[in-house]
């Protein structure tokens, strides 16, 4: 008998319409029991071994955007948290989510 893969979920949490990524990371992570590892990890992003992936995210929730985020990176966090990588701001330490209109 095969056992079926099982796929983790995670509560899907709507950024505020004024919110940073800093601040956005900080509340998905809390809603969702995760570390910045896990969060890393799910979204796979790169980092030192040491960190396990959470480097990334650990250093943009305290807004040390030096090197900034690449277009590669927030993509794969845009397809865990559940937010259009386009709604992206151009400065990501300020608004994140917002629509420009």
């Amino acid at each position: 008998m095969e056992v079926p893969q099982i796929q983790p979920w995670l509560f899907q949490i709507e950024p505020l319409e004024v919110e940073s990524l800093s601040h956005f990371l900080g509340r998905f992570r809390r809603a969702n029991d995760l570390t910045p590892t896990g969060l890393g990890k799910a979204a796979e992003l790169g980092g030192a071994i040491a960190y396990g992936g959470a480097l990334p995210i650990a250093r943009w929730e305290k807004f040390r955007f030096n090197p900034p985020p690449s277009r590669q990176q927030l993509e794969a966090l845009a397809k865990v948290v559940g937010v259009d990588v386009d709604s992206v701001s151009a400065d990501i330490t300020t608004c994140w989510g917002r629509d420009e209109a």
